[in-house]
């Protein structure tokens, strides 16, 4: 976490940044390469993404 927003572990990309410049289309691989992450960082992202929609859908549904 970095001023409460979660990042990749070990460095100061946050989350946000990475899944803003997959929504507008860049590239994963060259995105890990220009950030020095790797693409299972950038997939991790993903997943964390995944996370909060499907957590916000289960407490909708309650």
């Amino acid at each position: 976490m970095r001023f409460g927003k979660p990042v990749i572990k070990g460095t100061r990309i946050a989350v946000a940044t990475v899944l803003g410049h997959l929504a507008a289309g860049d590239n994963p691989d060259e995105m890990a390469e220009d950030y020095g992450i790797t693409k299972d960082d950038v997939l991790a992202c993903l997943a964390y993404a995944l996370l909060l929609v499907e957590d916000e859908h289960i407490q909708a549904v309650w």
